[in-house]
């Protein structure tokens, strides 16, 4: 394939594969995907997050770039593109995290059941 080296995308052929794919060419596509993956994955390890977290946000990730290709506006940063896109849905679900906590204190759970009962409306 001559859109990769070893598996990574050169930052000089990114613009170029960028454009490509636009133009509907799969084996450019392809070649985005299997080398820029590593970076979007090093930016949700980076995260910490649980594994079904990690294969969402780089699913998003993907899906977004698909969605936003023919806009990127400097398609030779198109890396720069995924790993701010990626950083960003990381902390988007680290903030849906965070309301969600999780208790094993049935008290709490008792109470919170208690705050939240048809009568109290």
């Amino acid at each position: 394939m001559p859109y990769t080296r070893g598996g990574t995308v050169d930052r000089a052929e990114v613009g170029a594969l960028v454009q490509s794919a636009v133009d509907g060419d799969a084996a450019a596509w392809k070649a985005l995907v299997e080398g820029l993956s590593p970076l979007v994955w090093s930016v949700v390890r980076a995260h910490r997050l649980s594994d079904a977290d990690g294969h969402e946000v780089y699913q998003t990730v993907w899906f977004r770039f698909a969605q936003h290709l023919r806009r990127i506006r400097e398609p030779e940063k198109a890396g720069s593109w995924l790993a701010s896109t990626a950083r960003n849905e990381c902390l988007k679900v680290i903030k849906s995290l965070r309301r969600l906590m999780p208790t094993d204190d049935p008290q709490l759970l008792d109470r919170m059941s208690e705050e939240r009962t048809p009568s109290s409306r």
